[in-house]
């Protein structure tokens, strides 16, 4: 109690936490990957709010070995992954995206933010070609790539440690602000189903977008021709099971949490 008698709550006390993060504001559609759009700072929202709840109570699942590890597609200037270990929402996250560009802009934001490369590793993944065939995987499967993609220095390769960090403690799938063009939409869809269903613990993407509206003088209406492919290619997919997730979380980051920022959670139907 206080002087006055009246009840004393303690409260905790906030931690504040800086994370810079080197970004372009514009860029051609080829390097939409060093922007940092409002999907990302949803994402984050979201994950801040989950750090230290039990699965049950909104947290996010914990590996075999008590790890929570997660896995980032489309990662860009890596601010979610970055965002994710630096907040305590997972131990480490892989962030992965593709181009000479935007891997080394995330690899310098990691720098920049303090972290190693072993809590947050920025490597290559392709979404029209993520894995390959496993024959030494249990009832067959797949795996993470060898090596790097074409013309990539070798710093961005996988490594048979990454595949059995992936296979052994990787349970959280995290993308933002990939949903914008269709052909990109069905090859991310594809990757995530492969990675969704590779051997290993049960996984879970959670995914945060942004329904892009617009005027169609075809149409002569308002049509979200991205959101409603993304929605078609979900709906296809019977190896997938697709639900939007409420955004009535706090929000940490300053940006405007408009109607059409969504959150889905995909997981294995």
């Amino acid at each position: 109690e206080d002087a006055d008698g009246d009840s004393d709550v303690r409260r905790p006390k906030r931690r504040k936490v800086s994370i810079q993060i080197p970004h372009a504001m514009a860029t051609e559609i080829i390097d939409v990957g060093l922007q940092v759009w409002a999907g990302a700072l949803l994402l984050a929202d979201f994950l801040v709010d989950a750090a230290g709840k039990p699965e049950e109570s909104g947290g996010l699942p914990r590996g075999p070995h008590g790890k929570l590890a997660g896995l980032e597609l489309g990662g860009g200037t890596g601010f979610v992954s970055i965002a994710a270990v630096k907040l305590g929402a997972l131990d480490s996250c892989y962030c992965t995206d593709v181009g000479e560009s935007v891997l080394s802009n995330c690899r310098d934001a990691v720098a920049l933010n303090r972290l190693s490369s072993c809590s947050v590793p920025v490597r290559e993944l392709d979404w029209a070609a993520p894995l390959v065939a496993d024959p030494r995987a249990h009832g067959g499967g797949d795996r993470l790539p060898d090596g790097a993609g074409d013309c990539l220095p070798d710093e961005w390769g996988w490594t048979a440690h990454d595949d059995a960090r992936f296979r052994d403690d990787v349970t959280v799938l995290l993308a933002a602000d990939t949903i914008y063009l269709d052909d990109a939409t069905t090859a991310f869809l594809e990757c995530a189903q492969r990675l969704l269903a590779a051997p290993g613990p049960r996984r879970v993407l959670y995914l945060a977008l942004e329904k892009r509206i617009n005027f169609s003088m075809d149409d002569l209406d308002i049509v979200a021709p991205a959101y409603d492919h993304f929605v078609a290619e979900v709906a296809r997919r019977p190896a997938l099971s697709a639900e939007r997730l409420p955004t009535t979380f706090p929000q940490v980051f300053a940006y405007s949490r408009t109607p059409e920022l969504e959150l889905w959670r995909i997981t294995p139907a």
